[in-house]
C-alpha cells in the first residue's frame, strides 16, 4: 500500500466508530486491499492518540492520489444527547466527491 496519513491540523475526539460510508468514484480508483489499509491506519491512530481529528487525509506517493476520511460525530456529540445516533458514521471519498 502505498497511501501514506498526513499530519492531522488539530486533535480531536472522533472515533471513526461508526458505520463506514465508500463512495463509488473511490471504489472505482482504490483497491479494497488499500480502503482496507486506510481503515486499519485509522483505527490505529484513534487508538494511539485516544481519538483523532474528524478529517483525514491519505496521500498515494506514487501517484498523488488523494483520500479523504471524514467521521460526523465526536465523543461531545454523542455524549450530549442533541445528535440522532443513526449519524454515527464516517466516510472515505475522493476529494472530488465532497
Amino acid at each position: 500500500m502505498a497511501f501514506l496519513l498526513e499530519p492531522s491540523e488539530e486533535e480531536g475526539t472522533y472515533r471513526f466508530d461508526g458505520a463506514v460510508y465508500v463512495t463509488t468514484n473511490l471504489t472505482s480508483v482504490v483497491s479494497l486491499e488499500e480502503i482496507t489499509q486506510i481503515v486499519l491506519k485509522i483505527r490505529q491512530q484513534v487508538s494511539l492518540h485516544d481519538g483523532i481529528d474528524y478529517l483525514q487525509v491519505f496521500i498515494d506517493e506514487d501517484t498523488d492520489r488523494t483520500v479523504w476520511a471524514i467521521d460526523h460525530l465526536n465523543d461531545e456529540m454523542k455524549a450530549s444527547g442533541e445528535f440522532d445516533l443513526s449519524y454515527n458514521h464516517w466516510t472515505l471519498l475522493l476529494p472530488s466527491d465532497y
